[in-house]
């Protein structure tokens, strides 16, 4: 069994994803509307219900 190395080259693989992700929400920052509308139509391509609070929440 392979314990807990911080030699491990892939521990932190997810932190330039999260970053990456960061920075695009940075250009919906004054359009949280079309944001919303694209988590939207995500949401129902994948036909997936989502919480009635987060997607129609006025701001």
């Amino acid at each position: 069994m392979e314990g807990f190395n911080l030699n491990n080259s892939n521990i932190f693989d997810w932190v330039d994803f999260y970053k990456e992700f960061a920075n695009k929400l940075l250009e919906y920052k004054d359009k949280r509307y079309e944001l919303i509308d694209k988590i939207k139509n995500v949401y129902s391509k994948a036909v997936i219900s989502c919480k009635r609070q987060v997607l129609f929440y006025k701001f």
